[in-house]
């Protein structure tokens, strides 16, 4: 094989290995959807991390909505912007709280939780607590 070959060989297997894959990360949950009104406002930005993910970032002043429940706390949608992972593939990122402390990420195209580290309190106004 000539060398101009092997070198395009490597390049395209090394650019394949990059692309992080999320569905071996993280915990399988069960997703149980729940209807619900009730909206949630993030009073300010902040910055999740979770093991086995990029950093998710929430925007101040998003809207969040109920979207079903996990064993490691209810499930939020966020209904004002897209709230994506990007790594190789793009995915649609939920948080997960449990009470008041936002305990991870759930990715529903893959079905995996992602914990929190470390766990933050939620972000929402002070209206959305009483």
């Amino acid at each position: 094989m000539s060398p101009m070959k092997l070198s395009v060989l490597l390049t395209l297997s090394l650019a394949a290995g990059c692309a992080t894959d999320f569905s071996k990360r993280g915990t399988e949950s069960e997703f149980a959807a729940v209807t619900s009104n009730e909206q949630k406002h993030a009073a300010e930005a902040l910055r999740l991390d979770c093991s086995g993910l990029p950093e998710i970032a929430v925007p101040a002043g998003s809207t969040w909505t109920p979207a079903g429940r996990i064993p490691e706390g209810a499930v939020l949608r966020c209904t004002s912007h897209v709230i994506q992972i990007r790594s190789g593939h793009v995915h649609e990122a939920y948080l997960v709280a449990d009470g008041s402390t936002l305990v991870g990420a759930y990715l529903p195209v893959l079905r995996r939780f992602f914990a929190a580290d470390p766990e933050l309190s939620t972000p929402w106004t002070t209206e959305d607590l009483q």
